[in-house]
């Protein structure tokens, strides 16, 4: 499933923080960055103390390599894997077998 798949998914299974006016201030502060709604929802999802959602909406960004290097240190590889985050850089940065290491 894409990003954007999985964004629908979230806010048509009640998981959306932010109404479209919103969502669309997002896009038009950050020149179209996609990225930048994915991170207000997670924000939002934080306020609220939802946990569970912030990290499905924060698994959307594409973190650094270092930001998921510190996730799978504090919450470990499995966490990575199951929320689906896109590990690109980090198989850049690290070599593809970083995760397993």
């Amino acid at each position: 499933m894409s990003k954007a798949e999985r964004a629908a998914w979230l806010r048509e299974n009640g998981k959306g923080y932010l109404s479209r006016e919103e969502q669309a201030e997002e896009l038009r502060r950050h020149h179209g960055d996609i990225e930048s709604v994915y991170m207000a929802e997670a924000w939002k999802a934080h306020e609220a103390k939802d946990d569970e959602v912030y990290w499905q909406w924060f698994s959307l960004i594409a973190a650094p390599a270092y930001a998921l290097k510190s996730l799978k240190r504090w919450n470990g590889a499995d966490f990575i894997r199951a929320l689906g985050f896109d590990t690109t850089k980090a198989d850049e940065a690290y070599g593809p077998g970083w995760l397993e290491e």
